[in-house]
Parts: C-alpha cells; structure tokens; sequence
C-alpha cells in the first residue's frame, strides 16, 4: 500500500471536523449529567427510606454526593439541592414526611396509612421528573 491510500483510509476513519467531535462530546456530557440526577435522586430515596429522617439523611447524603462530584463540572449547590428535593417530595409511608404524619389519624386529617401510601407510592415517580427538569434548569445556567 502506498502512502496515498494510507493517507486516505486514516483520513476516512477521522471525523471530519472538530465540531463533529465536540456535539458528541456534550450530546454524552448531557446524557451523564441526567444520569447522575436520578442516581443521586434514586440513593437519596432509598436511604431516606431506611432513616425516615430529612435532617438525617441530608446530614449523610449531601456531604457524601458533594464528595462524589468533586472532580467534575457539577455545582456543589445544585448536588445539594437535587438531594434535598428527592427527600422532601418524596414519601412512601406517613413517617417519611412530618405534614403527612402529622395530619394522619381520624382526629387530624382523616387518612390511615394505607392511603398515605396509596398516594406515596405514584408521588415518587414525580419526584424522578422533577429531578430531570431540576438537572435541566442547572444545566442551563452552568451549574451542572
């Protein structure tokens, strides 16, 4: 093979430009970022889960994530506030989210457990996209 057709065949394997290259690096960029959003929702959910707690699971989850993302763009701020609103949005059970303990009973708001859960449970798939739209919002002004 002569140098021409090495030349060639390399250059046919290269993308063309630089900008090729770039808009698939933050096509990814985007992806990881998104990705990272629910993990951080998703862990948050399932510790708070096991803790019951917000100030808890803040108190651990925040100072780990923060640690977490340190070698990246991501904003501290914004790891911080993705953690706090998975906790807060989300409950499952009536002692995940004080208002909502403190209104069951037939005394208080009326409502046993079981519907507690009844509207926990969809609540939490909420909680993924307003997580998806807080990572977007980030994004937008460079915190993420």
């Amino acid at each position: 093979m002569n140098p021409e057709d090495m030349r060639t065949a390399h250059a046919a394997q290269v993308p063309t430009s630089y900008k090729e290259q770039y808009h698939g690096y933050i096509r990814h960029k985007r992806l990881i970022i998104f990705l990272f959003a629910l993990l951080v929702a998703a862990l948050s959910m399932i510790i708070h889960m096991f803790m019951g707690s917000v100030m808890a699971v803040l108190g651990v989850c925040v100072p780990a994530f923060i640690s977490f993302a340190a070698g990246s763009s991501v904003s501290p701020l914004a790891v911080a506030l993705i953690v706090f609103t998975s906790i807060n949005i989300h409950y499952i059970l009536p002692f995940h989210n004080l208002p909502i303990l403190i209104g069951e009973g037939k005394d208080a708001g009326g409502y046993t457990s079981k519907e507690a859960m009844r509207m926990g449970i969809p609540l939490t798939a909420v909680v993924f996209v307003v997580v998806l739209v807080e990572a977007a919002w980030f994004h937008l002004f460079g915190l993420m």
